[in-house]
């Protein structure tokens, strides 16, 4: 992160040497004066004290434009941040995205006073943070002219306390090109990154420099509006004067110099008034730049008489306290740039914290930059490896996800909701959604930034929707067809008896012949009611007959009624039983029924394996307590075995009806899991490798009709 905060570093040299020069020409300006001319004393008085306010005066507007131009770069920072974020939301919503949920997210992410959508023709298509205030922007005369004609630049604002708060606001409109329409966002000035409330600083400024001077009466700030925005003073007349009977801000502005000139104060004093225009950093020293504002100051002229003194010594001293006092300035400044370097970094790391999403931002020379813990985590790579590494090293494997930033960085193409597989260096591969802006840096060419999204959920919540779908659909068509299958069979099954029993032939060869074939047509009636059956236990679970549960006993008795089995095919099996697990409210019989299917599944998986391969099942249990106050309390049966696993085009199918691998297998055994499964409000997931077994997790909810 310290990579975005460099620029203010090259600032600070630039303005002591401005604050060096300065002081130095106003010093020798004086030194010629004084060589070639001989006041009379009281001159000499006068123009000493000018000379001393004077100096005094250009001392603290250095120092203030130190401050103001540390506030203007944290403006900048927060300008880029906000333009950004302005930029992410708009090609969101012209990607289809809801308008509402963009809106909160953006209030609550950037923490804005409010935040409004607005149409080509500048109504208010949408809003967050303001449903119980008015649009007091649109009075604003600026903003009116603003929103009337509208331009493709961005457009910032900073408004005086209005009449439902007490900070300073700022109101920053960014166009929407494709829409001809705007985003007008509010926040304030504290939450706009500035180093503190501009009214605050500007008055402790000018505190500081009335307590500094004794004969100071009151010191203001003009600013480029011709209004005087602050003012301090020891005498409450002279406040309204000022308001009443300043300059304008251009006719003191035409002059580079201190502008000095002797009044009446309002209880009849006389008064020296200069008027010192100040400039940011290096402003000062361009031909033409104007000035940021003008400071006016006041000074009681004293009444005492003296011998004008030798200015020798005066000068000597003077030139040390400027050495000391531009060392002073130098070490605040970087003092102060280093505590709000560290402030704003801060501050943004909070911010991309509390984004949802992975981000990943790089610089123009394609350096990461930026990464927060949502992207270390889907990504599997901490920032202190990644940070400050060339991109494509950090993900030199990954060419899909280097083609999409590099082309941002490179070709200015922006990306949205682009889907790709992204490998994790532990060698699982997960579905990522990339979207991806140009990041704009002070003081540089334009980075790129992208943000990421893990959709591996999403998807395992697709396929279970699509699944409980299709079992849906077939519990519809398996109450309809069964009627009509059932009648045909028990009247096949009634003739056959009938036939058996009444025309059976009376030799003994031919009658044996015929009970055989009577048989066939029986068992095959039989057979078919068997399928429609298990069919409709399938797609449509009968009713439950609930009881408590033991659910390791229910393992124990499982291992009995399979044991022959294990035997059979020397499997050796590891039970791992969980204490304090509780006994849960289910119907038994089901229960049974789906983790015998489980166990039989896992015994046929290593059953495959070659003789000399090692056959191991374990079966454990554990109690699963709730994460949230709407979920409830679980428990959950592991089946896990040795086995051949399952083939990666073959997982989306596993819990299908009639869907089997094996040449005996007929297709129903784990849907039958998954249709109790979810009859009990349970999940039922799998984890698989060809070669590197199978683990199927079997999670059902402490009491029955509860949901996890």
């Amino acid at each position: 992160m310290t990579a975005l905060f460099q620029p203010y570093h090259r600032q600070s040299f630039p303005l002591i040497i401005a604050a060096m020069v300065i002081v130095a020409v106003v010093t020798a300006a004086f030194a010629v004066v004084l060589a070639l001319t001989e006041p009379s004393p009281a001159q000499r008085e006068h123009a000493e004290q000018v000379e001393a306010d004077e100096k005094m005066l250009t001392a603290f507007a250095s120092t203030f434009a130190a401050e103001q131009a540390i506030a203007d770069f944290a403006l900048a920072q927060g300008q880029a941040f906000l333009a950004a974020a302005a930029a992410s939301l708009h090609r969101n919503l012209m990607a289809g995205a809801d308008m509402a949920t963009l809106l909160r997210f953006a209030e609550q992410a950037l923490r804005l006073e409010a935040i409004y959508l607005l149409d080509a023709k500048g109504q208010t298509v949408g809003r967050s943070g303001a449903q119980s205030q008015p649009e007091w922007f649109r009075d604003l005369p600026e903003v009116k002219a603003r929103l009337a004609k509208p331009v493709g630049t961005p457009w910032v604002k900073r408004v005086p306390p209005h009449g439902k708060g007490v900070e300073p606001l700022y109101v920053m409109i960014w166009p929407r090109p494709k829409t001809q329409g705007s985003i007008v966002m509010v926040q304030t000035a504290e939450d706009f990154q500035l180093v503190s409330d501009w009214s605050s600083l500007y008055t402790k400024f000018l505190e500081r420099f009335l307590d500094s001077s004794p004969t100071a009466v009151y010191i203001a700030l003009l600013e480029p509006n011709n209004l005087i925005s602050h003012v301090i003073s020891r005498d409450a007349g002279e406040v309204g004067r000022l308001k009443r009977a300043h300059k304008p801000f251009k006719v003191l502005a035409q002059s580079r110099q201190p502008q000095v000139s002797e009044l009446a104060s309002t209880r009849g004093e006389r008064l020296i008034e200069i008027c010192y225009p100040f400039h940011a950093a290096g402003e000062r020293l361009v031909e033409g730049a104007p000035p940021r504002g003008i400071l006016i100051a006041g000074f009681r002229v004293t009444a005492t008489r003296r011998p004008f003194p030798n200015l020798a010594p005066a000068f000597v001293v003077g030139v040390i306290l400027t050495g000391l006092l531009l060392g002073l300035i130098q070490f605040y400044g970087r003092r102060t740039a280093a505590l709000t370097t560290a402030r704003l970094e801060h501050d943004t790391q909070n911010i991309l914290e509390t984004i949802s999403s992975g981000l990943l931002a790089i610089s123009n020379e394609a350096v990461i930059v930026a990464v927060n813990s949502r992207a270390e985590e889907i990504t599997g790579r901490g920032r202190n490896r990644i940070v400050g590494q060339p991109y494509q090293r950090a993900f030199e494997d990954e060419k899909e996800l280097n083609y999409v930033l590099l082309d941002t960085l490179h070709n200015g193409r922006l990306y949205s909701d682009h889907e790709l597989a992204f490998r994790k260096p532990d060698g699982t591969t997960v579905p990522l959604r990339v979207s991806t802006s140009r990041l704009e840096l002070s003081g540089s060419r334009p980075g790129a930034i992208a943000l990421i999204e893990d959709i591996s959920e999403q998807r395992r919540l697709e396929a279970r929707l699509r699944r409980n779908e299709r079992l849906s659909a077939m519990g519809q068509l398996a109450h309809g067809v069964a009627h009509e299958i059932r009648n045909p069979l028990n009247a096949i099954e009634m003739t056959a008896q009938h036939v058996q029993t009444q025309f059976a032939p009376a030799d003994a060869p031919h009658r044996e012949k015929f009970d055989r074939y009577v048989r066939a047509i029986r068992e095959e009636v039989r057979r078919l009611d068997l399928i429609v059956r298990r069919f409709l236990e399938i797609a449509r679970p009968p009713e439950s007959s609930l009881s408590n549960v033991d659910v390791n006993g229910l393992v124990e008795h499982a291992l009995l009624v399979e044991a022959e089995e294990f035997t059979r095919y020397h499997i050796q099996v590891v039970k791992q039983p969980g204490t304090s697990v509780p006994h849960i409210k289910a119907d038994k019989a089901q229960l049974q029924q789906a983790l015998l299917n489980l166990i039989i599944n896992a015994i046929q998986a290593v059953a495959a394996l070659p003789k000399d391969a090692p056959r191991v099942i374990k079966l454990s249990t554990a109690f699963v307590p709730a994460q949230a106050p709407d979920e409830a309390d679980g428990v959950e049966i592991t089946v896990s075995d040795s086995g051949v696993g399952i083939k990666p085009e073959h997982r989306d199918r596993v819990f299908d009806p009639y869907f089997t691998t094996k040449q005996s297998g007929t297709g129903l055994g784990l849907a039958l899991v998954y249709s109790i499964t979810l009859n009990h409000g349970g999940l039922v997931e799998f984890e698989s490798a060809p070669g590197a077994g199978t683990t199927f997790r079997w999670l059902l909810p402490v009491e029955f009709g509860e949901t996890l």
